[in-house]
């Protein structure tokens, strides 16, 4: 069955030359895609975040339960990030020096459940 369905994505060329391409290939190319953009879009929404907070996917002050949940479901630290002057110079210091070297947002976020809380802001960043 499996040889039939490796045919069936047979063309011919102008050269006369004949290409088989199975579905397989095809939705493996289409998933190898789909994941590309996905990377893309996930990279487009961090670079959109205050410079203060770099690269780094923080869960929220109104996740605060939740990071907590998560940290004891995934057997990992909460790294808490705590900002009280949203903008500030050294917090966009940190933003770029720091939480947007790739090398340590993987880390950070291998190995914790990042967790950001603003003081003296509104909505759900703060608890």
């Amino acid at each position: 069955e499996e040889e039939e369905e490796e045919g069936k994505g047979e063309t011919n060329d102008p050269m006369g030359c004949s290409h088989s391409k199975s579905r397989k290939e095809a939705r493996k190319m289409a998933e190898m895609l789909e994941a590309e953009h996905a990377e893309k879009e996930d990279m487009r929404q961090r670079k959109e975040q205050d410079k203060e907070l770099g690269l780094v996917k923080w869960m929220r002050g109104s996740e605060f339960d939740n990071a907590f949940s998560a940290s004891a479901e995934r057997r990992k630290p909460v790294f808490m990030l705590v900002i009280d002057i949203p903008g500030g110079k050294k917090c966009r210091w940190m933003g770029k020096m720091v939480f947007s070297d790739m090398e340590l947002v993987r880390q950070l976020e291998s190995e914790f459940v990042p967790l950001l809380i603003q003081n003296n802001t509104a909505g759900d960043q703060s608890i």
